[in-house]
């Protein structure tokens, strides 16, 4: 399944389908004994928001929540965000001084932030000592390059901490401290290139299914991890690629990450933001026709019980269930107030139950009241949004411009729009 939405990702993007079908790639993928894995053409990627300020947990979680409190870094937030998720990020390039100083004031906030706070971070003892600072940055930028080093980056960022420590400028000898040199690196490893873009320019392997190139290991193995966890390859992962390893083990490099909260919870979240789930806080209901929403808390119950779903068709079920499945996770608001089914056992207003709704109203997502919400007006049903998600989500085809259609449908249109105002959906539906 992972070798199938790798191939699909590649795209990056899931747009309208063309005239012309597309050609599966023959090419075979998460073979032990392939030297490599075909994606599209080569490119460098700026890293997401998210992404960035993930790289910047390995140097320290609170640095990394620092970034976002004070807003130093314009993070996608999750109300934000839209499907493919890189498509809404402010930033995709970094052309000019004015586009870098967000990506610098990040920078130095952690670089000072490491300087403050550097026995805590780096664990070494006092009187800090240059062994122990270089050991740490030595390791953090393993973890930051998502690679080794070559030997003349090693020698680059060696030379460099050693500069800060003691230099000569303009005639004067200029001395930093331990915490102080290290603090400057890490600014300086958050400035460089290999850890803000994400590389896929392939190895020594040359593709022989053109258009597209073979990662090299470690390519692959970024790409693997900020595919499922949305965060840099974890130690494993790096000693395995060091080892020349990593693509013999990479099925149980997946299964270890799939079993894992974290891709579990961020493979949900692509869910959701691919079916709309997470503009839900932002979906306007009137509280004069829909009681129930006044105060907000609705919001929150259909977002639990949406997660809950997609977590049991994803982790418990098949596929297939996210259209079939009449599974649904209640709690007595929901059970009274949307679905108007018995309230489960067990469940209250805080505790969500599993319970099994009827076949003749219900069916997997489209019938999943978080959803349907997202994809309605505020006061009430809205045919045309649903059928737009629909045909989107489902067929990855695009609507285009009324402009474009055939005259008779464009006369249908405009029959249905006179008759929103005195048929039912049930009849506009007929229509």
């Amino acid at each position: 399944m992972v070798c199938a939405a790798l191939t699909v990702a590649c795209s990056r993007e899931v747009g309208p389908t063309g005239p012309t079908p597309l050609v599966p790639d023959s090419t075979p993928l998460c073979d032990a004994s392939d030297p490599g894995q075909v994606v599209a053409t080569q490119g460098i990627h700026l890293l997401t928001s998210t992404q960035l300020m993930n790289t910047i947990a390995i140097v320290s979680p609170a640095a990394a929540q620092m970034v976002v409190d004070q807003a130093l870094f314009p993070v996608l937030s999750d109300l934000a965000v839209r499907f493919p998720p890189p498509r809404a990020e402010q930033f995709h390039s970094i052309p000019d001084a004015d586009t870098l100083a967000p990506f610098n004031n990040t920078a130095v906030a952690v670089g000072n932030y490491v300087r403050d706070n550097f026995a805590s971070i780096t664990k070494c003892v006092s009187p800090a000592s240059d062994a122990c600072a270089t050991a740490y940055l030595d390791a953090l930028a393993v973890r930051a390059y998502r690679r080794q080093l070559t030997a003349a980056e090693q020698a680059r960022f060696a030379n460099l901490y050693t500069t800060l420590r003691d230099q000569t400028v303009n005639g004067y000898e200029v001395t930093l401290s331990v915490e102080e040199a290290t603090g400057n690196a890490v600014y300086a490893l958050l400035m460089a290139p290999q850890v803000l873009w994400r590389w896929e320019i392939g190895g020594a392997q040359v593709s022989t299914a053109p258009p597209g190139v073979y990662l090299a290991d470690d390519e692959l193995a970024s790409s693997l991890s900020f595919f499922l966890t949305d965060q840099p390859p974890d130690a494993l992962i790096l000693a395995d690629t060091k080892a020349g390893t990593f693509r013999a083990n990479l099925a149980g490099h997946v299964d270890r990450l799939l079993a894992g909260q974290t891709s579990r919870a961020w493979l949900r979240h692509i869910m959701e933001i691919y079916f709309f789930l997470n503009q839900l806080p932002s979906t306007i209901i009137d509280t004069g026709k829909f009681p129930i929403a006044a105060g907000g808390l609705i919001y929150g119950d259909l977002q639990t019980e949406s997660r809950l779903f997609l977590d049991d068709v994803l982790w418990k079920g098949k596929v297939t269930d996210l259209l079939t499945s009449r599974k649904a996770f209640l709690n007595s608001n929901l059970a009274t107030q949307i679905y108007d089914v018995p309230v489960p056992a067990g469940a209250t207003a805080t505790n969500f139950v599993e319970t099994t709704l009827s076949s003749e109203t219900r069916s997997g997502l489209l019938t999943n009241a978080g959803f349907i919400t997202t994809r309605a007006r505020s006061i009430g049903v809205s045919i045309v949004p649903r059928g737009l998600a629909v045909k989107a989500l489902f067929t990855c085809m695009s609507t285009g411009a009324e402009t474009d259609l055939d005259p008779i449908v464009s006369q249908m249109i405009g029959q249905a729009a006179a008759n929103t105002g005195v048929q039912t959906a049930q009849q506009q539906v007929a229509f």
